[in-house]
């Protein structure tokens, strides 16, 4: 095996920070301008801007079938038949999209003839849901694209497509909601650009491994591979976010918007440990291919610098976040701050599940994947109709710690059962007791 493609830490850390970087602007068109946003938007808008969010992920997740994962899988193992990988990127692009298209563009012109409204609150379904379906839509290629450049390690293709995107939609959104003062509907249409026009500018570099011919046989291999991901995602997305649909029908916009500002800040942590998981993924892959003879040692190398990292992190956010908020958030949006550690804790216990789930992945035992977020998602919902009546956004917040804990302890259990081995448990009762006295110094 060649130096470039050698299992390194510090090429994954590498990559993880370019990645973090990357992510950080992306998310940076939102967080970064939050003195701006919250003393122009209400949380009325910021309710919306969440519902509308929640919608077009789960879209997202069901019309993209598990492909994007299918693909990096696929890569790795017709790495050497460029035609035949060029059919399958081909084919996992075109299928998706046109199935979306049949379905978005007839529901899009009934939707909007007929005046529809949604939600509690009634959110018109012309523009904001005409908006979503066209975000959907895009978001599948841009996933696929950004997917397949990470597969290959080009850390800083990836990096290029969040920076530009952060540039694009921060512009187009402070234009709409500062200039043109259209609120909610503002951040919506700034991000859809973003992502649309970046998609146009990398599209080349995606698109000339293609080989324009549809393959039924790749078709097979990404639905077999990827339905099951696709499950999988969308019972996530259900277990991530059926807190703010749960929401929407006990609270009004106002405390559904607090909760949603509350979930973006926390995403902070997340943004390192997604980032690190895209860096490690191929890393991962490889290293399982190969024939070292040294393969457990690494992995557990690996978890405790990650554990380390993640720990300083999650403790970093505790003590200084509540703090640094209320103050950087403006008066409406206060009682996030007291909120932020609860949802904090939520991104911790629920890391731990990106390292676990590798296993999963590469044994291609991906039918398993419904089954662990399924039961958490199951756990999350009735967690939340015993807690939501009573206490409101901190019991959803407390509901989804509880569940993000559980779905980082099963997919252990059943990681554990495919491929052994011995992490340092050691390490992980140590983290834990590192963050809970952090909890109590600041809660």
């Amino acid at each position: 095996m060649s130096n470039s493609n050698e299992y390194s830490i510090k090429k994954i850390f590498r990559g993880a920070s370019i990645y973090s970087f990357g992510e950080v602007l992306t998310k940076g068109s939102g967080f970064f301008l939050l003195p701006l946003y919250t003393r122009i938007l209400t949380p009325t808008d910021y309710g919306i801007i969440g519902y509308l969010q929640v919608f077009i992920s789960l879209l997202a997740t069901i019309f993209i079938f598990g492909f994007h994962s299918a693909q990096m899988r696929y890569v790795f193992e017709y790495s050497t038949d460029t035609s035949k990988v060029g059919q399958f990127l081909y084919t996992i692009n075109i299928f998706p999209i046109v199935i979306s298209l049949i379905i978005f563009v007839p529901l899009s012109l009934i939707g909007s003839t007929n005046g529809w409204v949604l939600g509690k609150d009634s959110i018109p379904f012309f523009p904001y849901f005409v908006i979503a379906f066209i975000t959907v839509v895009v978001s599948i290629f841009n996933q696929n694209m950004k997917s397949y450049f990470q597969t290959k390690q080009k850390y800083f293709r990836v990096a290029s497509i969040s920076f530009l995107m952060f540039l694009i939609s921060t512009f187009s959104t402070v234009l709409f909601v500062v200039e043109f003062k259209i609120g909610a509907l503002g951040v919506l249409a700034g991000k859809l650009i973003g992502v649309f026009i970046v998609s146009l500018i990398f599209a080349w570099l995606y698109t000339r491994d293609f080989v324009f011919k549809f393959s039924k046989e790749g078709l097979v291999f990404a639905m077999k591979f990827g339905t099951p991901v696709a499950f999988h995602l969308l019972l996530g997305m259900i277990h991530s976010s059926i807190d703010r649909i749960m929401l929407g029908h006990y609270v009004n916009l106002y405390e559904v918007g607090i909760y949603s500002l509350g979930i973006s800040l926390s995403g902070a942590l997340l943004i390192f440990v997604s980032a690190f998981n895209q860096a490690y993924q191929p890393s991962y892959y490889q290293l399982m291919s190969s024939d070292d003879n040294d393969i457990e040692n690494k992995l557990i190398n690996t978890f405790k610098i990650w554990l380390i990292a993640v720990t300083i992190g999650t403790s970093v956010l505790l003590i200084f976040g509540k703090p640094f908020l209320s103050i950087f958030i403006g008066p409406k949006f206060e009682e996030v701050s007291s909120l932020f550690p609860f949802l904090v804790l939520s991104v911790y216990f629920g890391s731990y599940y990106y390292l676990f789930s590798l296993t999963i992945f590469y044994f291609k035992k991906t039918k398993l994947l419904p089954v662990i977020t399924g039961t958490s998602a199951i756990i999350n919902i009735i967690l939340n109709i015993l807690f939501i009546p009573y206490y409101g956004i901190f019991g959803a917040a407390v509901a989804t710690i509880i569940s993000h804990f559980w779905v980082s302890l099963i997919s252990y259990i059943v990681s554990r059962k495919i491929f052994k081995v011995q992490l340092p448990i050691y390490y992980i009762i140590a983290s834990n007791i590192v963050i809970g006295f952090t909890c109590l110094l600041v809660m």
